[in-house]
């Protein structure tokens, strides 16, 4: 039998990733049986579905429905988890037609969704309308444009975090018995380095590397300005800081982007400085059994205010941060 914990770190990877298969293959257990019964207990999936007759004549062409309602069928299947087999019944189209739904909007986008093939994306973007029945307004095409966007966001995200799933630095999981892998357990930092002397303004510390982690690192950070502070805003090309809401909010707060190209990281130096040294200061050579994930984000919190009043840098004369701006009087 798996203890609570396990059950628990195993509930929490399917959330995140959506997928049976997925969970089994990062943890290395448990059944795939054994882990829908877990669900089913927790009252997360529905009682089978009654058999529906087959449809012989859909309700329409596949061709003519209405991108919304492709858009909605891609949602439910591959960020909300439900079966392709039960979205086709509900919806009176074939599985075979939301793949193809899929593969096309992966390769293209939504605009491959639309009806009329011949429709220039710019043209539709900009508020023309396709010439068949399903016309959209430029309301709609907005509220469209909204929700490919939040679709996106969250596909970017869930294929962002099996892919961290499946990483562990310093660790070969290929050389872990599935006992091992179920103890591995991960905490995601989000930091603001300020660059004029290291210091860390503010960070977050959670157990998922989604939106939140980073926006509300965001917001504290443009608290802490004043008004006629606008500084510059480095990062890599994480799909966090390549999203709508991210953008909007560094735009409100008059601050400027900047990133490198893929596979280049000058802009995201300072915090690749910040996470080596944590990990030889803080974490390796150290000795972490038995430390659960609320005492390590007590230990991690510790270490970056340690790493601001007393940690010192010999570029600062041998001061931590917080010393070096006592003694230019920039602290109270």
């Amino acid at each position: 039998m798996y203890s609570k914990e396990k059950r628990e770190i195993a509930l929490k990877i399917y959330h995140q990733c959506g997928s049976a298969t997925q969970t089994v293959q990062t943890l290395g257990y448990p059944s795939r049986h054994l882990l829908y019964d877990w669900l089913k207990e927790e009252g997360e999936i529905k009682p089978p579905r009654k058999q529906l007759p087959k449809i012989i004549n859909p309700p329409e062409n596949p061709r003519n429905l209405p991108l919304k309602v492709k858009l909605d069928a891609i949602k439910r299947c591959y960020e909300q988890g439900e079966s392709v087999q039960s979205v086709s019944e509900d919806i009176g189209y074939s599985r075979a037609s939301i793949y193809q739904w899929r593969k096309r909007y992966l390769k293209e986008g939504a605009v491959a969704l639309m009806n009329n093939k011949n429709i220039k994306p710019g043209t539709l973007i900009e508020g023309s309308k396709p010439s068949n029945e399903s016309t959209l307004s430029s309301q709609e095409v907005e509220e469209l444009k909204s929700q490919m966007l939040d679709m996106q966001l969250e596909i970017d995200i869930l294929k962002e975090t099996i892919n961290v799933l499946k990483k562990d630095p310093g660790i070969d999981q290929a050389t872990l018995k599935n006992r091992e892998k179920a103890v591995i357990i991960k905490v995601y930092l989000s930091p603001i380095v300020d660059c004029f002397d290291g210091m860390l303004p503010c960070w977050t510390i959670g157990i998922s590397p989604d939106s939140n982690l980073v926006n509300s690192m965001l917001d504290e950070a443009i608290s802490l300005l004043d008004e006629n502070e606008h500084p510059i805003v480095h990062s890599d090309r994480g799909c966090h800081y390549r999203w709508p809401g991210w953008i909007k909010k560094i735009e409100n707060a008059g601050l400027t982007r900047s990133m490198s190209k893929k596979g280049c990281s000058p802009d995201n130096f300072a915090c690749e400085g910040l996470f080596g040294r944590l990990k030889n200061e803080m974490f390796y050579d150290n000795d972490w059994t038995g430390v659960n994930i609320e005492k390590f984000i007590k230990i991690l919190n510790e270490y970056l205010i340690w790493y601001n009043e007393k940690r010192i840098k010999v570029s600062l004369g041998n001061m931590s941060p917080m010393e070096y701006r006592h003694s230019l009087g920039l602290t109270a």
